[in-house]
């Protein structure tokens, strides 16, 4: 129970560390060493999920569990380890097939990130690539199947901080493919984890599950990067236009890893 609350207590001093480094720290220097030295125990709670209610909250409201033994746990332990362990290495090869298929597929360079943390509204995401990686601002970034995440918003030497679609500051030009031909559209965040679109005339035909992508419009994105799909849309009699939400495909995955379009081959 004593380690427990130890725990807890770390994971405080951390999180409110985090907030008074970016908040109050304009050094990119003092951010990138605070990164390296926190990072490791920020990526584990992120990517594990429910880990705080399991490892955390469970004792406290449970009690006591009934010890088991001692050399089984090892054993046990030593098992999972190595499950892990293949598991992990089976994940990092598919990711890179993957990649090399999207790689060749788009004609672009890429370079494999880490996906380590969430900031606590869910706006920007950092990843362990950075200055000395050749990754700048303004790359665009997708997932291993090839989703629209971001944008590199901000370079440190040894990561990077990206803004997500789904962010209040995120806003593109993309296309959304109907049974005839491509409507343009304007796709912004709202926030809070969710996309939609705008700006689109009131006589062009739209339907539930139509697919977005990515123009070259702005020079923002590379093209024909997959969105998502519309999810819905209406029509306002007072508006010449029309809007609606989009379902935004990286948020399918519990992702790990990432594809940084570094420049065309």
């Amino acid at each position: 129970m004593k380690k427990t609350y130890k725990i807890l207590i770390l994971l405080i001093f951390i999180l409110g560390l985090t907030i008074a480094i970016n908040k109050f720290s304009a050094d990119d220097f003092i951010k990138n060493t605070f990164y390296k030295i926190f990072t490791p125990f920020q990526k584990s709670t992120w990517q594990a999920g429910g880990w705080f209610s399991d490892k955390l909250i469970a004792p406290l409201t449970v009690g006591k569990i009934q010890t088991e033994n001692q050399n089984l746990v090892k054993e046990n332990l030593s098992l999972k380890e190595q499950i892990i362990i293949l598991k992990s290495q089976a994940e990092e090869n598919a990711i890179l097939k993957a990649a090399l298929g999207i790689s060749a597929e788009r004609k672009e360079n890429m370079v494999l990130a880490d996906a380590l943390n969430k900031d606590f509204l869910g706006n920007y995401l950092l990843v362990n690539k950075g200055s000395k990686d050749k990754i700048t601002k303004g790359l665009a970034v997708i997932t291993p199947d090839g989703a629209l995440v971001g944008k590199v918003e901000k370079v440190y030497n040894d990561f990077s901080q990206i803004i997500l679609i789904t962010s209040a500051s995120s806003s593109f030009s993309a296309e959304i493919e109907n049974e005839k031909t491509g409507v343009l559209a304007v796709i912004k965040g709202n926030g809070d984890g969710k996309v939609f679109f705008e700006l689109v005339p009131q006589e062009q035909v739209l339907s539930k599950g139509d697919l977005v992508k990515t123009i070259a419009l702005g020079n923002i994105f590379p093209k024909d990067i997959l969105v998502g799909e519309v999810l819905n849309f209406e029509k306002e009699p007072s508006s010449s236009f029309q809007k609606g939400d989009i379902l935004p495909y990286f948020l399918r995955n519990n992702f790990k890893q990432l594809l940084i379009i570094v420049d065309e081959k």
